[in-house]
């Protein structure tokens, strides 16, 4: 199963290639000092690869990298230090134990996030550092704009009842997977199961070797676990009454993407894993910090559509973004279709322009310079512009890796202007 694009405490982020490259000149040093970890836990050494014999030297794979994504990098660290060095003057900055702390608790929900979080902090790192450096970003940047948001004990946990969903490891299963292009052909097979004349071992066996498009789908078990929480509502269903061992009958597969049909098929429960509901304190960080930011989004649609009811405004926001994704994904002829949006995903888009004002403050109020010539256009970047909220007819544009509507202008349309890690 594949992470989402980007994740930050069970709400989106993304760690880019132009961070990986500053990444990489912060962690090992401009001409690869030694002393620096690689990502096996072994010391780096100005030899990152041999060709033959012909070594490929770490000062020559960061001139590769500055050349075809340093100015990318560069526009990147500033914004980044331009925020972190806020958080730290109005007293609510990361600290290195928040990160860790934020990471253990993302760590503790999730088994598939744990993995890839520690494949990219283990042993220090180049990515690690790039890592860490865009998740202490994106903290310091909710920190910023939550920061006059009080938490109220009560409050809080009456909302983390409702929400805890978002924080627990859900329930995971492998399956066997038998498919088939027909109904009349799925039919054939429940029926065969149902008489016990052929195993599903055995219809497996045969549909890998059919002549059927989806014959490269059958498979006697899944390579991982399956969330189940992430599947139809109807499957899950079926799959809610099965024992390990037992097969559904023949189930009809809606399309999962725009240029698909749709597919029939049987699954077969090979092992359930329960999901784990946490407690609050188990989550606290990420909870508070979601709490205050969908405090801060009900701030947002109030301020801008006064007469929307919050929830309202949440579930057309969350149509808005499906539809631009989906049109993404038509238009890019890719044959999935998109993930919902989570609710974080939404609150984020909803909180955009709060953010957009806040760095366009910071881009006005900064002094940033340069010496060198090739990065001049990256610093003109940084010289002050309009404010996005200050132009008339104009919404703020969504979070990277999503599509944002525009912001709400009347009661009949709510729509509202917009996790690292993510996660």
């Amino acid at each position: 199963m594949n992470m989402n694009k980007k994740w930050y405490l069970g709400a989106p982020m993304v760690l880019t290639g132009a961070l990986f490259i500053a990444g990489c000149n912060n962690a090992a040093g401009t001409n690869g000092a030694t002393g620096a970890t690689g990502a096996t836990g072994g010391a780096v050494t100005s030899t990152v690869a041999t060709v033959n014999g012909a070594p490929i030297e770490r000062e020559d794979l960061h001139q590769v990298l500055e050349a075809t994504g340093g100015a990318q990098a560069l526009a990147q660290l500033i914004e980044h230090r331009m925020v972190i060095g806020e958080a730290k003057k109005l007293n609510v900055p990361v600290s290195d134990a928040d990160i860790d702390g934020a990471l253990q608790e993302r760590r503790a929900q999730d088994p598939e996030v744990a993995e890839q979080i520690d494949k990219l902090t283990k042993g220090g790192s180049a990515r690690a550092g790039a890592f860490k450096e865009q998740l202490r970003y994106q903290m310091s940047l909710d920190n910023l704009v939550t920061k006059d948001i009080k938490v109220d004990p009560a409050a809080l946990q009456k909302w983390f009842a409702t929400q805890k969903d978002r924080y627990g490891v859900p329930e995971q299963v492998k399956l066997g997977v038998l498919m088939a292009s027909s109904k009349v052909r799925a039919d054939v097979m429940a029926k065969q199961l149902q008489a016990k004349t052929k195993t599903f071992v055995q219809l497996v066996a045969e549909q890998k070797k059919a002549k059927d498009r989806l014959a490269d789908r059958n498979m006697l078990e899944t390579p991982t676990p399956v969330k189940v929480n992430v599947l139809p509502k109807d499957i899950q269903a079926a799959l809610t009454k099965l024992k390990p061992g037992q097969q559904t009958g023949a189930l009809t597969f809606s399309p999962s993407g725009p240029n698909e049909v749709p597919m029939y098929g049987i699954l077969r429960l090979v092992s359930r894993v329960p999901g784990k509901t946490p407690t609050l304190d188990s989550v606290r960080r990420a909870a508070e910090r979601d709490y205050k930011l969908e405090q801060l989004a009900r701030q947002t649609v109030a301020k801008t559509s006064p007469k929307t009811n919050f929830e309202q405004a949440i579930a057309t926001m969350k149509t808005n973004i499906q539809q631009q994704n989906m049109m993404q994904a038509m238009q890019s002829g890719g044959g999935q279709m998109p993930p919902e949006p989570t609710r974080s995903e939404i609150l984020e888009t909803i909180n955009q322009s709060v953010m957009q004002d806040l760095r366009a403050r910071l881009k006005k109020e900064a002094k940033v310079e340069s010496s060198d010539p090739a990065y001049k256009e990256v610093i003109d970047s940084f010289k002050p512009q309009p404010s996005i909220s200050a132009m008339p007819g104009m919404a703020p544009s969504a979070p990277a890796g999503s599509a944002a509507p525009a912001a709400p202008a009347a009661p009949a349309a709510p729509a509202a202007p917009a996790a690292p890690a993510k996660p």
